[in-house]
């Protein structure tokens, strides 16, 4: 239950995704590799370099992955410095991350350096306003939410992009709050994932979930798609 919003959004950001057979795709915070997998089933002719900070995530999905053999390869990063990759990739996806990441200048200048000439960035992550009753109801319970996340705008997402060199960029926000069957279930959910990086979030979780209005994770996801531009 706990990966499922964030694999949902996974599958939408992969219908955005056109590349051609023998491309190289990087994914930027693979997780345990639930989109990833998507990504190999959907697209069997390319090769995907698989990047998490997380070595407990990367060994989930080398266990998950492993089916496909060489197609994957998987590397430890931090997506706020200099990525280890052998070389250019056709694509770069990331699903539910760049939220995580503080700077986002840097961070879409890596995204650009990883990138051949006309490469594309598919991408999808928290935006502006994204979670914000579960962040306050979190905040107001003792839990330290500030200075963890950037929340971006559309219009400072266009702004940055573009400052790194990007082409054809198209962002957008889009609301998509997430409703739960139970309290009990969205507590799961934010003690599994939402809440769990937070210090404190764990524990105040089923707290969190019984003072919300309604068993609704206010998700505002953040939409971006933009490409290097060739020679």
């Amino acid at each position: 239950m706990a990966a499922d919003p964030q694999a949902a959004a996974g599958a939408e950001v992969l219908h955005r995704l056109d590349v051609a057979a023998g491309a190289t795709v990087v994914d930027a915070g693979c997780g345990s590799g639930r989109v990833t997998e998507l990504l190999l089933e959907r697209h069997p002719d390319v090769t995907v370099v698989a990047l998490d900070a997380s070595p407990s995530m990367l060994a989930a999905a080398g266990d998950r992955l492993a089916r496909f053999g060489g197609r994957v390869v998987l590397r430890q990063a931090d997506l706020g410095k200099a990525w280890p990759l052998d070389g250019p990739a056709d694509a770069v996806v990331s699903t539910s991350t760049f939220h995580w990441v503080l700077d986002h200048d840097r961070l879409f200048g890596h995204v650009f350096a990883a990138l051949r000439p006309g490469g594309a960035l598919v991408a999808q992550c928290g935006g502006h306003g994204s979670l914000r009753a579960v962040l306050a109801t979190a905040a107001s319970r003792g839990v330290a939410v500030e200075g963890r996340n950037t929340y971006a705008t559309a219009a400072d997402t266009i702004d940055r992009l573009a400052a790194a060199g990007f082409v054809d960029v198209w962002v957008w926000l889009q609301p998509e709050p997430v409703a739960f069957p139970t309290r009990e279930a969205l507590a799961a959910y934010l003690a599994d994932s939402a809440l769990a990086p937070y210090d404190g979030g764990v524990a105040a979780a089923a707290g969190v979930a019984a003072a919300l209005p309604a068993p609704v994770a206010d998700f505002v996801r953040l939409n971006v798609l933009a490409r290097r531009a060739a020679p």
